[in-house]
């Protein structure tokens, strides 16, 4: 989407530009028509040059504007007890977004809700219920303590399973609605 996104952008830049080139030009008289040429030839040459030029500035501004587009996300992690749990809970829900975790988290409702800052190029799109990413889990007792968090942070319940996809780098959980 983003892609296709910048490509219309690009070119409707680059047809405003083009636009901005046309003028009407007068015919010229027979007694002065290879001068009217000569001159014409090297006024278009010109003016496509500088079209040219313009065009490949605007698509640079508009490709790198886009490309430093990165936000931040609030996302509901379960109750956060303190840094120490945050260290372990936000770089799981940051998985679930593939984000980073920023270092930031709030308590929102105490003892209930936190949530994590994250950092997204991009803002995802899950579909729940499902598998969410959940980065590595080691054991049934690690699933136990990183799939409420991932649930948590696509607003759904974990359903008991638990899959490792990567080993040592990615696993998933199950999430029901």
């Amino acid at each position: 989407m983003r892609n296709f996104l910048i490509k219309k952008i690009q070119k409707l830049l680059c047809g405003i530009v083009l636009i901005m080139g046309v003028e009407k030009t007068n015919h010229p008289s027979k007694s002065n028509i290879s001068q009217y040429f000569t001159m014409n030839r090297i006024k278009n040459s010109f003016a496509s040059l500088i079209q040219s030029a313009l065009c490949a500035l605007l698509v640079v501004s508009v490709v790198f504007g886009f490309a430093s587009s990165a936000f931040a996300l609030d996302v509901e992690a379960g109750p956060i007890w303190n840094n120490d749990d945050a260290k372990v809970k936000c770089p799981v829900v940051a998985k679930v977004y593939e984000a980073n975790w920023n270092g930031n988290w709030v308590t929102t409702v105490p003892g209930q809700m936190s949530v994590c800052g994250l950092d997204l190029d991009f803002k995802p799109t899950l579909g729940v219920p499902g598998d969410v990413f959940a980065g590595p889990i080691w054991n049934q007792a690690d699933a136990e303590t990183k799939c409420p968090v991932a649930a948590y942070a696509v607003d759904g319940e974990w359903n008991g399973n638990w899959a490792t996809t990567v080993w040592g780098e990615m696993s998933v959980c199950g999430i029901k609605a």
